[in-house]
């Protein structure tokens, strides 16, 4: 193997010249010795060095490292693996068709899901035959997984088997396949989510509600005005958020009364509603913890400062001991944040904290605020950090 030690770096300056002063000549050879290189380490026997090779024949964002990724592809380690697959994927190449096929007969069953996942992105011409072979070799309780993947497809083949998904015997795939079509505008199969409205369980009454509103129909109105009165809450909350953003904003006072019972998920669709923020801000009051913190991000999310001081809380005073985390309504259409205690997760360290995601995306958020309230916002919250830097 080539190698060049930091003391030959040092005593050679000239080697850490820019590869575009570089001419032709000069930088065809220096690419051979770099594929040369990350060959080798893909062959290596240490797992570390293959995944080093993998990132630097990935981030070459060239069509010549394709044999390097394929080598990662028969690595045993998953990891490596998973790498390969991901940056086979960035590349639009005849060949990428190939080792997303390879990938499929991976021994490890990420891979091959993953690969599955590629596959239906890139509509590949034997998706629909290799995921079905792949399904249908797995365990039941992993079919939920299948139906986003044939709705990313969407040829005849694939619409046909998201079909009788929609009737299947497991309520967990009926419920995926209502979500694909939602998440994946596929209003070319509302008619079939229409026909099934009437007899459809709780969790799918609610997530078809979320699907009519995502994808603009109106033509079960009626229908979602008479679930509008249910005495059951996602129902009910879901066909009342569906006929709000369907064009009927007289819903916003019933959200707006259930928010103030402290509905959790109503405090939380409030969000999606300008004009509620006075509504908001007088649950910043409440003694409810959950309460708050919700009303708080909803706020933040219409872009008003009144959540600024709660969020101080969340983001830096309690980010200590608190992890803060969603929970869904059975249709999966709906959450909101509660908080639990770290200790349930045995956080140790703050890259482990499972809230950290969240968290980031909060401050993000903040960036939509008016620039006075942002960098106040930001001086507590790296402040905090400094404090809890180790000595």
């Amino acid at each position: 193997m080539l190698e060049l030690s930091n003391d030959a770096l040092k005593n050679e300056p000239g080697l850490l010249f820019s590869a575009q002063k570089l001419n032709p000549v000069a930088q065809e050879i220096l690419q051979k010795m770099s594929l040369i290189l990350l060959k080798n380490g893909a062959n290596s026997e240490d797992s570390e060095i293959q995944k080093l090779s993998m990132f630097g024949a990935g981030l070459s964002a060239s069509n010549v490292s394709l044999d390097i990724l394929e080598i990662g592809l028969k690595s045993q380690d998953l990891e490596t693996q998973l790498l390969s697959l991901h940056f086979i994927s960035l590349l639009n190449d005849n060949k990428t068709d190939t080792l997303l096929s390879k990938a499929m007969r991976s021994d490890f069953l990420p891979t091959r899901l993953e690969a599955a996942y590629h596959m239906a992105q890139r509509k590949h011409p034997h998706a629909v035959g290799q995921i079905e072979s792949l399904m249908f070799r797995l365990p039941i309780f992993l079919k939920p997984f299948f139906p986003h993947l044939f709705a990313m497809i969407g040829n005849e083949s694939a619409t046909k088997y998201l079909l009788r998904f929609l009737n299947d015997a497991n309520s967990d795939v009926r419920l995926e396949a209502i979500l694909s079509i939602a998440n994946l505008n596929r209003d070319d199969l509302l008619s079939h989510l229409r026909k099934k409205f009437p007899n459809s369980t709780i969790a799918e009454k609610e997530a078809i509600c979320h699907t009519f509103f995502r994808l603009n129909d109106t033509s079960s109105l009626e229908d979602i005005k008479k679930l509008a009165s249910s005495n059951i809450e996602n129902v009910k909350l879901s066909a009342l958020r569906a006929l709000y953003h369907l064009g009927d904003h007289t819903k916003k006072e019933e959200l707006e009364k259930l928010a103030k019972e402290n509905n959790l998920f109503a405090i939380s669709i409030l969000k999606e509603i300008p004009g509620s923020e006075k509504t908001l801000k007088s649950l910043l009051k409440s003694q409810n913890k959950l309460v708050k913190v919700n009303a708080a991000i909803s706020l933040l999310k219409l872009k008003d400062p009144s959540c600024i001081d709660t969020l101080k809380a969340i983001l830096v005073t309690d980010s200590k001991d608190t992890a803060i985390e969603p929970f869904y309504s059975i249709g999966r259409t709906m959450y909101y944040f509660k908080t639990v205690p770290k200790a349930i997760y045995k956080v140790k360290d703050i890259k482990n904290d499972p809230s950290l995601p969240i968290r980031e995306s909060l401050l993000k958020e903040t960036l939509e605020l008016n620039e006075e309230d942002f960098l106040d916002f930001t001086h507590v919250v790296l402040s905090s950090l400094v404090i809890m830097l180790p000595v």
